[in-house]
């Protein structure tokens, strides 16, 4: 108890000081404490490094999906392409693995990835109008939501290993 009272005798003493330091104008007293500045990333973000990446579900028609995010994209500054994947697919399941490996993040600085498990989409007739021949294929859109008509796909990269596909989409993607 007494150490108890004498803390808080302590304190007020320390706290009067203080305030009479600054009534009477001096400069003696307690100097007022800055929060220690917050530690510097390894190197701050570049705006080309930004990248959106959505998944798209079933529900509404691909088309207006698509519509609706590369609008988003085009808002937000950011190039709209659509991966058209499948869950039993090894190229598919590695590359969606490895969206925060470093490699993959920089090869999509500066996108919105929008992406569909094609099984999701089996009864939509856009996958079937646009002819694709294999999966995982990587399509450009216009901000419409529209191919442009680049597209690539998993064959492109050759193994499927997180730097072969980093490698090929990067020139894709830029």
């Amino acid at each position: 108890m007494a150490l108890v009272t004498l803390l808080i005798v302590g304190a007020g003493i320390a706290g009067a000081a203080a305030i009479t330091s600054l009534v009477m104008g001096r400069k003696d007293g307690p100097k007022p404490t800055r929060p220690a500045p917050a530690a510097k990333a390894e190197r701050e973000p570049e705006r080309g490094d930004e990248h959106e990446i959505v998944e798209l579900h079933p529900g509404r028609s691909l088309a207006e999906q698509l519509q609706h995010h590369a609008a988003e994209a085009e808002a937000r500054g950011l190039r709209p392409f659509f991966e058209l994947g499948a869950a039993w697919c090894p190229p598919s399941r590695i590359f969606g693995e490895s969206l925060h490996d470093p490699r993959i993040a920089a090869a999509l600085a500066g996108t919105y990835l929008i992406r569909a498990d094609m099984d999701d989409f089996s009864d939509d007739p856009l996958p079937l109008d646009w002819r694709l021949s294999s999966v995982p294929v990587f399509v450009e859109l216009d901000a419409a939501g529209e191919r442009t008509g680049r597209q690539i796909d998993g064959g492109a990269w050759g193994e499927d290993t997180i730097d072969n596909m980093a490698q090929t989409l990067a020139p894709f993607l830029a």
